[in-house]
């Protein structure tokens, strides 16, 4: 009984002291005005009915922005570091309502372009695990079937206090859909799953992360979720630090699943063993 009482103080006090922060100011007296309803077609609120509580902030200047404790001390949107250390922060404060879309030079970075990669022209995407003897996808004869994706936000799973909670970016897409890419094979027989690998070796070593950018996803994860290869951002093509010539993007997962330089596609089965990305992943995540 003791901690049920306990728990309902506090959830008592919380409710005060959110009315104290937020100013009781409606206009029958001391309790503060409720929250809008959602309109019946489930859109905005209804922001017509003007508020009782004045703008305390009205004719005010802004002097600064305190930081939080603990906030990484790297400048924002500046590059630093380079390969599997190599970082971007976004500078979220940037964005309001009708700036919504990250700039290409302000897209969060989270590894760097690896100074090991001689790109080859065309650039190819080996697609292993078939009946037959091992294929290659041109990127050149896909980009016909590039189109537009739409505006998407990434994050990265490590995007915590000491990275400024800056390793969050939302922009414009292009790309052609996974599932398309690979209509023209026929699925073998026992390989329900598709594993995605991109090119991921440095000539020096990480401080903290282990190489090997590679995820295995179900054919139907990739359908629901329309995970694509992605070619352009923000109507250009993707720059070096974003996996270019091509990436995956997976709309809803962490960005440690849209594997940058893709260069391989392997079909295997549902006994392929976690590689060592989704090990790290699930290790820092605790799962």
């Amino acid at each position: 009984m003791r901690s049920i009482a306990r728990r309902r103080f506090l959830q008592n006090g919380l409710g005060l002291s959110g009315a104290l922060l937020l100013g009781a100011c409606s206009g029958s007296g001391s309790s503060p005005s409720p929250s809008p309803s959602p309109s019946p077609s489930n859109g905005p609120p209804d922001d017509s009915t003007p508020s009782d509580c004045p703008d305390e902030f009205a004719g005010g200047e802004q002097l600064g922005v305190a930081p939080f404790v603990g906030e990484s001390e790297r400048p924002l949107e500046q590059a630093f570091n380079s390969g599997l250390d190599g970082r971007l922060y976004t500078d979220l404060s940037k964005l309001d309502p009708t700036h919504l879309v990250t700039p290409r030079d302000a897209f969060y970075i989270r590894t760097r372009y690896p100074d090991l990669l001689v790109p080859e022209s065309p650039w190819r995407v080996s697609v292993l695990g078939l009946p037959d003897s091992p294929l290659d996808l041109f990127l050149d004869d896909l980009l016909p079937m590039a189109v537009d994706q739409g505006q998407l936000v990434m994050e990265c799973s490590g995007n915590t206090r000491s990275a400024s909670f800056g390793l969050l970016s939302s922009t414009e897409w292009a790309g052609i859909r996974l599932l398309d890419a690979i209509d023209r094979f026929e699925i073998p027989s026992g390989a329900p799953r598709l594993l995605v690998s991109g090119f991921d070796r440095y000539s020096q070593p990480s401080e903290r992360s282990t190489p090997g950018a590679s995820w295995i996803f179900s054919f139907d994860e990739l359908e629901r979720s329309g995970a694509f290869l992605a070619t352009a951002l923000n109507g250009a093509p993707l720059p070096d630090d974003h996996g270019a010539p091509v990436r995956l993007v997976v709309p809803g997962w962490y960005g440690c699943t849209c594997i940058k330089w893709v260069n391989e596609l392997r079909f295997v089965g549902d006994d392929e063993p976690a590689t060592s990305q989704m090990r790290e992943f699930a290790s820092r995540t605790q799962q």
